[in-house]
């Protein structure tokens, strides 16, 4: 065997072919060429990741616009809301905060982490059965939705202005005027463009979008501003 692989490596072929490559390897043609492409191909890879990245951000940010006209429409129904034993004001800004979730769900990512390991099984099954009895034709695979709710609902947080423990103390005859913010967490696929235009904010990169919305708030226009008939409670007059 050790005879025949000697006289192969010195039959002519195989001389010649080491030859071919001892020259390719010493020779510098073509040399320019391929240090220009392997400066600029860095370079025009990060180019087009930044324009994949910047045109989902765009859309993204069509999707937050839509969930701070939602929130702005549940604040101003919920905020002024009556409260009960069953209701206070906190249960009512996380009802505006659910819908700004539902309605940012559509553009949300099923495949980021979120930051937060809390899951709110209640949630995403309630808005898998909205997605299931409001959707014509092909619907998608259960596990997809959920991903997707379970990741808007950890990156959405939802503000307000005035705070919520200065709107009951506002004269609810005037018209209050009050201004929802929405903040989105979007995730980057490509980690090197979320480390220039993003931050980390521990389960990946990501980037701050926010909407803001002002309206007015709906409530009755009563000295409580709660709803019901306003009864005169001075005694009455006889004559």
């Amino acid at each position: 065997m050790w005879r025949r692989i000697a006289y192969f490596l010195k039959s002519s072929d195989s001389i010649h072919t080491n030859r071919r490559i001892k020259r390719l390897v010493r020779s510098d043609k073509g040399a320019a060429y391929s240090l220009n492409m392997a400066i600029t191909l860095p370079f025009y890879a990060l180019l087009i990741g930044f324009l994949v990245e910047w045109s989902l951000m765009h859309n993204v940010h069509v999707g937050v616009n839509y969930a701070a006209w939602v929130a702005g429409r549940a604040a101003i129904v919920w905020l002024p809301a009556e409260k009960t034993s069953l209701s206070n004001r906190q249960d009512n800004a996380d009802m505006v905060r659910r819908a700004a979730v539902n309605a940012i769900t559509a553009w949300s990512s099923s495949i980021a982490t979120p930051a937060s390991a809390a899951v709110d099984s209640a949630g995403a099954e309630a808005y898998l059965t909205g997605y299931q009895s409001a959707a014509i034709g092909q619907q998608q695979q259960t596990s997809y939705v959920q991903k997707k709710w379970n990741y808007a609902n950890a990156a959405t947080r939802v503000e307000f202005d005035p705070p919520l423990e200065q709107l009951s103390t506002l004269n609810p005859v005037e018209a209050q005027v009050v201004r929802v913010t929405v903040h989105y967490e979007m995730p980057f696929n490509l980690p090197g463009i979320g480390r220039l235009f993003g931050r980390h904010n521990g389960a990946g990169w990501v980037r701050d979008i926010q909407s803001t919305v002002e309206l007015k708030l709906e409530q009755a226009k009563t000295r409580t501003g709660q709803l019901g008939f306003e009864y005169d409670s001075r005694p009455v007059q006889t004559r």
